[in-house]
Order: C-alpha cells, then sequence, then structure tokens
C-alpha cells in the first residue's frame, strides 16, 4: 500500500481539520494512507454494527431485556 508522509508546520493543517490544543504552532507529521471500502453481501459496509444479527436467537431476546433487573433482584434479595 502506497503512503506520504510529510512533516508541515500545524497552522498549514487548520483551515483543513481541527487540532487539540496541544498540537497548534508545532510541526506535525502527517502520513496519508488511501482508504479502502469494504464490501460485504455486494453492499458496502462502513461498520460492524447489526452485522451478527441474523444470529440472534429471538425466544431470548425478551429475557435479556429484563436481564439485568433479575440479576439485581436476585442478589439483593438475600440480604
Amino acid at each position: 500500500m502506497e503512503a506520504v508522509r510529510e512533516i508541515l508546520d500545524s497552522a498549514i493543517l487548520e483551515p483543513i481539520i481541527s487540532l487539540p490544543k496541544s498540537l497548534k504552532n508545532r510541526k506535525v507529521e502527517v502520513v496519508v494512507f488511501p482508504y479502502q471500502e469494504t464490501q460485504v453481501n455486494n453492499e458496502i459496509r462502513h461498520s460492524a454494527f447489526g452485522s451478527l444479527q441474523g444470529y440472534a436467537r429471538q425466544d431470548l431476546k425478551e429475557a435479556e431485556n429484563n436481564a439485568f433487573a433479575l440479576a439485581m433482584a436476585s442478589k439483593h434479595a438475600d440480604s
């Protein structure tokens, strides 16, 4: 994969990106890589959110929604 590295004054970058105060008025290293999108099932995915939904057990969803409340009730019932 091809990349470009440059040492620049941070003032050059300020109109383009916002920098934290600790990087302002300093020399910074800029590394540029090409962005690569991945294709899954003929559609472009930008995150993994929902990718395992097909493996979810629908019969356990209701139990999962109440699991914390049941666990706390069980834990503190003995006290």
